[in-house]
């Protein structure tokens, strides 16, 4: 390494070398501080670097106080003896933090990292555009470089960011969009995976870069070098452009009348840890708090499910109507015992659901809240007629929530007149163009799946004559969703241009009635 910057000069690249600064809480640590800032300024004298970055989030981890971080940088300073941009990288929170580190700097060296942050990944670019902004303000004026960024391909913990190869590939297209549009330089983290840092983060830490440790390129993550951009209108995707599905509840299996049991169900749109439910049974005319008076509740499951034996005592299973209540769980409901259902507890439920059981009655298992969607993502017309040998690509994906039941979710992709399928979505694999209205099409879909995450991409060429029709990027799609979001990202690219793009955001519909892409 310490011939990285003679050997990248004599490349033709220019270079920003760094020292590891480390805690200084004995002799040896001390000693081996002094002497990556003695190689670095060494390095800098012999005209082998173009930046200096003495330290890497230093501050954050908390190794050395700022008093001795801003002296190691006046020293350095000092020592150089050509006009040499010298920084500090840190994460851009702990930058904005310490003004005086900022101020000590010639350029603002930042981290950002919206999957430790656990943002969605579709919510990613905003969050890091939000940091960015943030820091531009505090720097004053200075120039500040992304120093740090990427997403990685494995792993798991919990949260909203996921690891995938998919979502790395979107991250880096995005990002690259991003710092394009808005003229940002940067560093991307990174690559190589390092499978040491598995020990030191967890089993995502051995996945950051964009090749895998043998030196194999990961799927699409070589995007936004082959030309590919995304659009602002998708990069900059916000968790609050996402609408939030109203709170609903739904008993979906209800045991047959006059038998024991219960009931099982399922509450959506809510935070399952701030709500309950509340039943009550209907015997002969009379309601009733169930399972018991004195336990007048049950808790919703992490995935939103919930369970509750009504048949507890007397002629419970004679019961011919069973309530549901989806309520805070700060709230106690007043119960019944025999007369009607309080109306309080009507005023603090955000949804309630009712079903009836005359005597009969066999066990039942209700449909859960599903709907048929078919969503143009693309509405452009690219072109009156095709050009000869058009070659026109897709790609794309398609995100489920893990709660979500999908039932064969049919797909297929309409461009430029000619239609691909993968039929049902849940089959992995490729599909062949079927035919269409522009002569000589030919290509084919390629669908992969990562947990519940389909990405697909196609390609097509054609020779020309006929036309290409509006409403293009058709994806169709059936699944069973219980009021969650459903995304979609889709880029069309025709002779290496993107034209149009736009995301799917969420579905709302009725129980089985069509879903409308909002």
């Amino acid at each position: 390494m310490e011939t990285a910057g003679a050997l990248a000069h004599k490349a033709g690249f220019k270079v920003a070398l760094g020292a590891w600064l480390g805690p200084e809480t004995n002799t040896n640590q001390s000693s081996a501080n002094s002497n990556e800032i003695v190689n670095l300024v060494a390095a800098a004298n012999r005209g082998e670097a173009d930046m200096l970055v003495i330290g890497s989030e230093v501050l954050l981890r908390g190794d050395l106080p700022v008093e001795t971080l801003t002296a190691y940088l006046d020293y350095v300073r000092h020592e150089i003896k050509k006009d040499i941009p010298i920084t500090t990288a840190d994460t851009y929170r702990t930058l904005i933090a310490n003004p005086t580190v900022i101020q000590k700097c010639d350029v603002v060296f930042a981290n950002f990292y919206p999957y430790w942050d656990d943002i969605r990944i579709d919510c990613a670019i905003a969050s890091l555009d939000r940091g960015y902004s943030a820091l531009v303000t505090a720097a004053g004026g200075k120039d500040v470089v992304v120093s740090e960024t990427g997403w990685p391909s494995a792993g798991t913990r919990p949260g909203n960011a996921v690891a995938s190869v998919a979502n790395a590939a979107y991250y880096e297209l995005a990002f690259e969009s991003w710092a394009k549009d808005k003229n940002i330089k940067t560093f991307y983290f990174e690559a190589y995976d390092e499978q040491w840092k598995v020990q030191a983060e967890g089993s995502f830490g051995g996945s950051w870069g964009i090749r895998n440790n043998a030196g194999v390129l990961k799927t699409g993550m070589n995007w936004a070098y082959l030309g590919y951009k995304l659009p602002a209108a998708i990069y900059m995707r916000d968790a609050g452009d996402v609408p939030k599905s109203e709170p609903k509840i739904q008993i979906t299996n209800l045991a047959a009348y006059g038998s024991g049991g219960g009931l099982s169900g399922i509450a959506t749109g809510v935070d399952p840890k701030q709500y309950k439910v509340a039943t009550y049974i209907n015997v002969a005319g009379s309601w009733w708090t169930k399972p018991y008076y004195n336990d007048p509740t049950v808790a919703l499951g992490l995935d939103g499910k919930f369970a509750v034996n009504f048949v507890t005592g007397g002629n419970d299973s004679k019961a011919i109507e069973v309530k549901a209540a989806l309520i805070p769980a700060s709230y106690d409901p007043l119960g019944a015992s025999g007369g009607s259902i309080p109306d309080e507890v009507y005023t603090y439920a955000v949804a309630t659901c009712t079903v009836e059981r005359p005597q009969g009655t066999p066990a039942q298992q209700i449909k859960p809240i599903g709907l048929d969607c078919s969503t143009f993502t693309i509405n452009r017309t690219f072109a009156t007629t095709p050009k000869a040998l058009d070659d026109i690509a897709v790609v794309g994906t398609i995100t489920f929530p893990t709660a979500v039941n999908i039932l064969g979710a049919n797909t297929s992709i309409l461009v430029g007149g000619t239609t691909w399928k993968l039929s049902p979505l849940s089959k992995v694999g490729t599909g062949t163009v079927t035919a269409g209205p522009v002569p000589g099409a030919s290509g084919s879909i390629t669908v992969t799946k990562n947990g519940m995450r389909w990405t697909f991409s196609a390609r097509m060429k054609c020779n020309g004559g006929g036309s290409y029709w509006n409403d293009e990027g058709l994806i169709n799609t059936t699944i069973n969703a219980p009021g969650v979001p459903v995304y979609t990202w889709v880029t069309v690219i025709v002779n290496g241009t993107s034209y149009s793009q736009n995301i799917g955001r969420y579905y709302t519909a009725t129980q089985n009635k069509l879903g409308v892409m909002k």
